[in-house]
């Protein structure tokens, strides 16, 4: 049954191609159907008029004919030569009703049939005079016959004229709707057309706003690099007078300074909130969600901001009218956020009343977070504008700043979260955000929030014994203050500046740094650039490259384990001198292991770093969950004993084995961090396959000159 329905469809298809235009289209599928059709005809008659018709013999001849001919039009179809298919269709048509009506059924009123083939004409022709070709050819036919065959009683038809002028009234009708349908068909392809151009117009804008918000989301991230440079030399600026008043107990000067350290963190948490919303504008940006609990997530925010309340003499409260713990699917780094801006907002707001947070639960499964404050309030005309972008409602708070993104900023994340956010607000009368979140169907494997204090008080004694013996340290920096910046920190060291790496390379051409020292983006050529340069000419030094686009891990994964690193922008001078302290001690290693143990060339193209040591941190990398992972079970699977193993590693990275694996570890540790992939240093430690939470701590903090940081 199947397989009959799409031999018929088949046929309807016959000399169908697609580059044809609409209406040929249609015209090709009508005659394959009425030849089809007629098919069927040809087939039923023959059939039932061997029991009716004397003249069977004639008939089927006639019958057979047309069925013959019938497939020469499908034919002619096949081979795209339409308009002899047409011609050849209605000729042969109006040829067996001549037959039917003169010569095999004499005086069974076919003549009526004729009125077809002019309308067939119309229906299949294009030329005009085709049509009126046919329509003479069909009068005649029906008057001619009736004077020279006596084939009817002359009163049947009463008036001679009668039926002819019926042709003709039939064929003119016919005529006239067929031009008005052409004229439609016309209309509406060119309103299809107009659509289309629309369409690639619309398509065009489409690509336009796409480059300009590529264009715009760059913008943004040069301009988060150009704040965090002067402000990294802000920080270390202040933390060296900090330094040095506490030491004089200046307590009363040094307030000062905290309060810029405290505006330098409001500047960097603005360039944070305009990063997030370029990354996550992304096609390949995903929350890391995991099973949270929202009442703890509220009540460490609350915790947080809770002194910040007392201090202007506001009433602050949490209400919980929740019977039992609720979790959403969440992403908890950027839900606190959220959570601090919105909180953040009514603090800002209000002067005098209450703040509240309510959390209830609005539907079946729905979370309701609710922010309410008796603050100055949101006029009617900003109440549809105030989650767009940078857009600031005009009152005398945002006139002294602000930068109009966080609330966009939240409207982004909780839908990104599949939830909602609304708010309603009178002019000084406050506002209520309310948040809706759906809640986790499965409410396990709740995620424990650290809170860890971070903290660098013990990095001085680490520091002190830096640089025991003279260095010379290339700075490839473009910025004069940040050159004059990063000399103050490497007092004890000889630093030499290049502009770029361009002006750096030549350098090096006749001279050998200790360590080389980059910022990524530079004119002529960037960092990204000069190292992958060092690589080929094949120079072989330490190279600490200094960032302020914290979505470079990807790009620096070129860096080499164990002798190069990155900084991201803020940094604290400790932190910088840890990294130079590691890279150097490894490059001291390094050194001294082939001076006494060559490796011969042969072994060091096999064994060279490119291979080798990616080979071994795959290895690791696989093996992370395992805690007893170490030296032995890395030299059975690479098939080498220990000795040969340790020799391999040290001459290509100055660390031992077990420091090898202890540093992949460690700038696994980092990438977790800084992509927020884990939240808690306990999931990180297990992650890593380190049960002792507070070892992973100190660790990073040796490796990295700061503890391991989860909190915005």
């Amino acid at each position: 049954m199947i397989q009959l329905k799409e031999l018929i469809l088949s046929n309807f298809e016959i000399g169908m191609h697609e580059s044809l235009p609409r209406n040929e289209k249609k015209l090709i599928k009508l005659l394959n159907l009425i030849c089809f059709t007629w098919y069927n005809i040809i087939i039923f008659f023959a059939i039932t008029d061997y029991f009716w018709e004397e003249q069977y013999i004639y008939i089927v001849s006639v019958h057979t004919f047309q069925f013959i001919v019938l497939i020469c039009v499908q034919v002619l179809q096949q081979k795209q030569k339409y308009k002899a298919a047409r011609v050849l269709f209605v000729s042969i048509s109006f040829i067996q009703f001549f037959i039917f009506c003169n010569f095999i059924l004499r005086s069974h009123l076919i003549e009526f049939f004729y009125i077809l083939i002019p309308l067939f004409s119309l229906l299949f022709l294009k030329e005009k005079w085709y049509h009126y070709f046919y329509l003479a050819l069909v009068v005649l036919s029906f008057m001619i016959p009736r004077y020279l065959i006596d084939l009817y009683d002359n009163s049947m038809f009463g008036d001679p004229t009668t039926f002819p002028i019926l042709f003709i009234a039939i064929f003119l009708l016919v005529n006239y709707f067929k031009n008005l349908n052409i004229k439609n068909e016309k209309i509406l392809e060119e309103k299809n057309q107009m659509i289309l151009e629309d369409k690639k117009l619309i398509e065009n804008q489409k690509r336009e706003l796409e480059e300009f918000q590529n264009f715009q989301n760059q913008f943004f991230i040069n301009v988060a690099h150009e704040i965090r440079t002067p402000l990294t030399i802000l920080n270390g600026h202040s933390n060296k007078i900090k330094k040095i008043l506490t030491e004089r107990d200046y307590m009363d000067v040094s307030e000062p300074i905290i309060g810029i350290q405290n505006q330098s963190q409001k500047i960097q948490k603005i360039v944070d909130d305009v990063l997030d919303l370029c990354k996550m504008e992304s096609k390949n940006f995903r929350f890391n969600t995991q099973s949270l609990s929202i009442i703890e997530v509220i009540q460490k925010v609350y915790t947080a901001f809770f002194p910040n309340f007392q201090t202007k003499d506001i009433e602050f409260h949490f209400i919980n009218n929740l019977n039992t713990d609720v979790f959403v699917d969440g992403d908890a780094i950027f839900l606190e956020r959220v959570f601090n801006n919105l909180i953040s907002n009514a603090l800002k707001y209000t002067s005098r009343g209450s703040v509240k947070i309510i959390l209830s639960q609005k539907e079946k499964e729905t979370i309701e977070i609710r922010i309410k404050d008796s603050g100055i309030g949101i006029k009617e005309k900003s109440l549809l504008k105030i989650f767009n972008r940078f857009y600031q409602e005009d009152n005398s708070i945002n006139r002294a700043g602000g930068s109009g993104i966080g609330l966009s900023f939240c409207k982004e994340v909780i839908e990104g979260h599949k939830g909602k956010i609304c708010v309603e607000s009178f002019e000084n009368m406050g506002s209520d955000f309310y948040i809706h979140l759906p809640i986790l169907e499965s409410q396990k494997n709740v995620l424990q929030i650290s809170n860890e204090p971070q903290t660098q008080a013990k990095l001085k004694e680490k520091t002190e014994a830096f640089f025991l013996n003279p260095t010379t340290i290339l700075l490839v920096e473009d910025q004069l203050d940040m050159q004059d910046y990063l000399r103050s920190i490497l007092i004890d060291s000889n630093v030499v500046t290049c502009n770029d790496g361009l002006e750096a390379l030549t350098f090096l051409e006749h001279s050998k740094p200790d360590l080389i020292i980059t910022d990524y983006m530079m004119p002529n050529m960037n960092g990204y650039d000069f190292v992958l340069e060092l690589k080929k000419r094949q120079i072989i030094c330490p190279v600490i490259v200094l960032t302020a686009r914290a979505d470079l891990d990807g790009k620096l994964s070129f860096l080499r384990i164990g002798i190069d690193d990155y900084l991201t922008k803020p940094f604290n001078e400790d932190e910088l001198l840890i990294r130079v302290n590691h890279l150097l001690n490894n490059q001291t290693e390094r050194l001294k292991t082939i001076e006494d143990e060559p490796i011969e060339d042969e072994e060091n193209n096999l064994f060279k770093e490119d291979h080798f040591i990616q080979k071994i941190r795959e290895i690791v990398e696989s093996n992370f969950n395992k805690e007893t992972f170490g030296v032995a079970d890395l030299a059975e699977i690479l098939s080498l004993t220990e000795r040969t193993l340790n020799r391999k590693i040290k001459g290509l990275t100055g660390l031992t084995p077990n420091g090898l694996i202890r540093e992949i570890k460690l700038l696994e540790a980092r990438k977790l961090i800084e992509n927020k992939e884990v939240l808690s240093l306990k999931e990180l430690s297990f992650h890593l396959g380190l049960k002792n939470a507070s070892y992973m701590s100190s660790l990073y903090e040796n490796r990295f000159g700061v503890k391991p940081k989860f909190d915005m």
